[in-house]
């Protein structure tokens, strides 16, 4: 994807089409020209080993519903972690430089992963709603001149005065509320918005998703809490609950945007669950 990570990629793709030569695999090229086309690119590639997504957690994402729709084999998938959100990249154990994941590929093994699929989309890192969402949004407009965790971090500030809590319903197996909330994040992977540890208990192979459910906050109290998400410490607040589930519906505001891996979705809610070990990922092993 030539235009993720604010051009990031596309200075990068000299240096990965040197890597291949040097590997010596026979591979084939493709570049995205629009929001939904690396996934008919991945639908309609040849039959391969691997189908290496280079960009951020969308293009992964993307990549990883085109080879889920495959007439064909189903590859194994990879990442070259050049976009502003590269989260699962982390998760997996891959280095956010093009080397690291230059040597994981080469290395060449995989793991069985879960993924989740909502509605017929699949999703791989985090889905969520609420005020991550709304960061995600303002995100993908873009800031002149920052990208990753600062973009993220600018984002926070810039939206969290005129965001207020929305009202959500979550029905999962375990539980069943409807609660004033700032997000609920349903995760796959440990985090998001580059480098944000809200699931700091995810694991992508035990077939659950870990959900955390930001309670009511006044702005002042969600900013002093919010360093604490890098390090995954945010758990322990009175207004956060967590727990795991392998399925999840929520519901909340017509207008409210729902986010998975970085992209925005059709506003309003969302309804997804886990599947076990669904695709293999070249990846450091587990």
């Amino acid at each position: 994807n030539p235009s993720a990570g604010r051009g990031r990629a596309q200075r990068a793709i000299s240096e990965i089409q040197t890597w291949v030569k040097q590997v010596g695999w026979n591979t084939q090229f493709m570049f995205t020209e629009r929001s939904g086309h690396a996934t008919q690119l991945a639908t309609t590639a040849p039959d391969c080993d691997v189908l290496i997504a280079a960009g951020g957690d969308g293009t992964l994402r993307e990549v990883l519903n085109g080879a889920m729709r495959r007439k064909g084999n189903l590859p194994a998938l990879g990442v070259l972690p050049v976009g502003t959100g590269t989260d699962f990249a982390r998760c997996a154990g891959i280095e956010i430089n093009l080397q690291s994941a230059f040597n994981v590929l080469t290395e060449r093994h995989t793991e069985k992963i879960d993924i989740c699929i909502a509605g017929d989309k699949f999703w791989i890192n985090v889905a969520g709603m609420g005020f991550d969402a709304v960061v995600a949004n303002r995100i993908n407009q873009g800031f002149r001149f920052t990208t990753g965790t600062a973009a993220y971090i600018l984002a926070v500030i810039s939206e969290l005065r005129r965001f207020e809590p929305i009202r959500l319903k979550i029905k999962t197996e375990e539980e069943s509320l409807e609660t004033l909330a700032v997000l609920c994040a349903v995760a796959n992977c440990q985090s998001y918005g580059g480098g944000m540890r809200i699931a700091p208990n995810a694991n992508v192979n035990d077939g659950k998703l870990e959900v955390v459910l930001v309670g009511e906050m006044s702005k002042s109290e969600f900013l002093r809490q919010f360093p604490k998400v890098f390090k995954g410490a945010h758990l322990g607040h009175p207004k956060v609950q967590n727990w795991q589930t392998e399925s999840i519906e929520v519901i909340g505001p017509n207008v409210t945007p729902v986010l998975m891996d970085g992209e925005l979705t059709a506003p309003g809610g969302f309804r997804t669950r886990v599947l076990p070990k669904a695709i293999s990922f070249v990846m450091p092993p587990l």
